[in-house]
């Protein structure tokens, strides 16, 4: 089976627009998202893209900034900016960029999420929001990153125990209990969302196996029945690696023969029991997420 990520953001989004709806008619509040991205990034303006239209598309106001950093003074207004601009809305996204003009671009983007406040951190990049998880490791109480949530709303599918609730649809449910005693290979776990969903992974009882340059990627898959990979290198996972038992979530993306490519070969989707495969699968539902972050955390 191969998960449909454009259909399920769309349930998901049904779901967001009546709660969005109600607040609306409770409170008279209109919901805004501030984002800071980097223009001449050319994967940095797709996401920004497709975040703004779902943020239409469901009420909410969003404002976004095209950042140009070239030099430390230049960091340190936009750093001004992202604080001062944090106190007019509901929450905060940094972009991280593929490549800069100056500079490193881990520290660049580390010195940004610095200025994210916590409370308007609606993907978790601030290092006080993940110590925070990493300290107290509940994972029920606080806000996962929108790619961590996307990934276990698609387990919850490939698992078949997705289950909206009317009451509560938003938090990381608790059908993720099934999750415990699970073999998951996280491919690519020392990477930001690599080592944030082994965490995750982690807390919700599942036996995780991570691997990143200088492991043998190909008996760490095959020692799977969860297979999570997030580390960008196209067509890095084999088609003749998995197994027809296994549910495979590509999280990674690249171009290859000017192609978009997920981190396994496109026939490896086909192979195996579930495959949310790239594109179409994680990336829309990461995009609803991202918007439930910011409902969650109003």
């Amino acid at each position: 089976m191969r998960f449909d990520g454009k259909r399920f953001q769309r349930q998901r989004a049904d779901i967001l627009r009546r709660k969005l709806s109600n607040l609306q008619l409770t409170t008279s509040r209109t919901l805004s998202l501030a984002s800071f991205y980097f223009p001449d990034d050319e994967a940095s303006k797709t996401y920004t893209h497709l975040k703004e239209k779902m943020a239409q598309e469901l009420g909410i106001r969003f404002v976004k900034f095209g950042l140009k950093i070239n030099s430390s003074s230049e960091l340190e207004k936009v750093k001004q900016l992202i604080y001062l601009e944090a106190e007019k809305v509901d929450g905060v996204l940094v972009q991280k960029p593929r490549a800069v003009s100056w500079g490193n671009r881990d520290e660049i983007f580390y010195q940004l999420a610095l200025s994210v406040p916590v409370e308007k951190d609606v993907d978790v990049v601030s290092p006080t929001s993940i110590g925070r998880l990493v300290m107290i490791n509940n994972p029920l109480k606080f806000l996962w990153s929108a790619t961590v949530r996307a990934i276990f709303w698609v387990l919850t599918v490939a698992l078949e125990v997705y289950k909206p609730k009317a009451d509560d649809p938003f938090r990381l449910m608790d059908e993720t209990r099934v999750l415990e005693n699970k073999r998951v290979a996280v491919v690519g776990s020392r990477g930001m969302v690599g080592s944030l969903v082994s965490l995750a992974l982690t807390s919700f009882g599942a036996k995780v196996i991570g691997g990143d340059k200088g492991v043998d990627i190909k008996s760490l898959v095959s020692e799977a029945e969860v297979v999570i990979s997030c580390t960008g290198v196209p067509e890095l996972i084999k088609a003749d690696w998995v197994r027809s038992n296994q549910i495979i979530v590509d999280v990674g993306f690249g171009r290859k023969d000017g192609r978009l490519r997920g981190d396994f070969q496109p026939s490896a989707y086909e192979k195996v029991k579930f495959a949310a495969a790239v594109p179409g699968g994680v990336g829309p539902v990461t995009v609803v997420s991202l918007m439930e972050n910011l409902v969650i955390g109003t």
